[in-house]
């Protein structure tokens, strides 16, 4: 007998979809999940730090690089490994805080790496490679559900809602009223 099935989580009002063998693998998806956001979260924060301990020798190693505006970009560096990182580890706002790494992966392989090949031994791409793949996944796929943002989902769902009449109204019902009055250029009724 086959007991595979697609398990759909709500995390951050979007649907996930993690694959599980069984339902007593669930528990497993999500801590392997949280295990790999906040082990590279971390990584990523620890690289970020060593960037802001050292605004001036970082930007003057991406100056050696001949990268253009290395005044400006340590801090688009610092912004996306540290804050991305922070976010990652505890997966607020995840989606927005992995497109940070993406971005300084992308170019840390695009102006240092790149040219010595894929193996990190040899300066290669292979390790800013992998955390560029892990925030890609973060970035499309959301925290999982144990994050912040999935506490905050929770938290969200339980809240009643006031309607624009002062009754109890659904989110669903709020964000219909509130997107079809903003398409017809009208404010919600009151």
């Amino acid at each position: 007998m086959n007991h595979s099935r697609a398990v759909l989580m709500d995390i951050d009002g979007t649907f996930s979809r993690v694959v599980t063998f069984d339902g007593k693998h669930e528990r497993a998806a999500a801590l392997a999940l949280t295990a790999l956001r906040v082990g590279v979260g971390a990584i990523l924060a620890v690289h970020g730090w060593a960037k802001l301990s050292d605004i001036a020798g970082t930007s003057e190693s991406f100056a050696q690089l001949a990268m253009p505006a290395p005044q400006v970009l340590v801090y688009l560096a610092i912004a996306g490994e540290f804050l991305g990182g922070l976010g990652l580890l505890v997966g607020l706002l995840t989606r927005v805080a992995a497109l940070g790494p993406l971005c300084s992966m992308l170019v840390a392989i695009l102006t240092v790496h790149i040219g010595h090949g894929l193996l990190a031994k040899n300066g290669g791409f292979e390790y800013p490679l992998v955390l560029l793949l892990v925030s890609s996944f973060f970035a499309l796929n959301g925290a999982g559900p144990w994050s912040l943002d999935a506490l905050i989902a929770k938290r969200a769902e339980r809240r009643p809602l006031l309607g624009w009449n002062g009754t109890l109204a659904s989110r669903p019902q709020l964000a219909h009223v509130a997107l079809n009055s903003s398409r017809r250029g009208r404010s919600p009724p009151s």
